[in-house]
């Protein structure tokens, strides 16, 4: 941030865990914040794409045990 003129008094690091809700969260997410990376990418491919991540991240980040909230940890 100082390299484009503010002054940093204070920064700190903390947790901020955010619900992805129901069984599209993670998908939703994926098309809001990371949309571009599938650019020229046919829409088949997309979908199959965001299965097979959610498949690989349900062991750790769904909470519930029933795959409708999904904790997505920011860094």
């Amino acid at each position: 941030m100082e390299d484009v003129g503010f002054r940093v008094a204070f920064a700190q690091h903390y947790d901020r865990p955010t619900q992805l809700n129901g069984h599209n969260g993670l998908k939703n997410w994926i098309e809001m914040f990371g949309n571009h990376l599938f650019n020229g990418i046919p829409e088949q491919t997309k979908n199959e794409i965001v299965t097979k991540v959610e498949n690989s991240l349900k062991g750790t980040l769904y909470k519930d045990g029933i795959g409708l909230q999904i904790i997505k940890e920011y860094v």
